[in-house]
């Protein structure tokens, strides 16, 4: 219940090689750099990419790999499409394919880009880490992925 940082995360369903995954997240109370979001191409519920936003319009990719987060990418997002504050809904999406990923949120591309840490397929899932606000609550209202032909 506590600020401290710590990330906790969950995985599961079908798993994705190359596709799109796309989260609706609701927040309750946030600021500052309450962070959440997608994780895809997790290999083992353990390991995979992160693509998170803050509550104050900050976005990030990266990887878990099992012991450390190796960050790839921190932005902030110049275009305002993020809904910044407590009670915001935003959808994110992550394009997957190949080594390139491309990173939208509400509908929006803000970046793109290139990595080969995980190339399998892998589950997908959601991210969690309260860093100012105790309690810190996201709600993901709906999940859901479509492969690339």
């Amino acid at each position: 219940k506590y600020a401290t940082g710590y990330h906790g995360w969950r995985t599961g369903g079908r798993k994705l090689q190359d596709g799109y995954v796309e989260g609706l997240f609701r927040t309750g109370n946030c600021a500052g750099q309450d962070t959440y979001g997608l994780i895809v191409r997790s290999p083992d519920f353990i390991r995979g990419y992160w693509f998170t936003i803050t509550c104050d319009g900050h976005y990030g990719f990266g990887y878990w790999d099992g012991e450390k987060y190796i960050n790839l990418l921190e932005r902030r997002d110049d275009q305002q499409v993020i809904k910044t504050g407590p009670d915001q809904t935003n959808r994110l999406g992550v394009w997957l394919e190949g080594n390139t990923f491309r990173l939208y949120v509400n509908g929006v591309r803000l970046d793109e880009i290139n990595d080969s840490q995980f190339t399998a397929e892998g589950y997908s899932g959601a991210v969690i880490a309260a860093h100012n606000t105790p309690g810190f609550t996201v709600y993901l209202d709906e999940l859901s992925y479509w492969n690339l032909p």
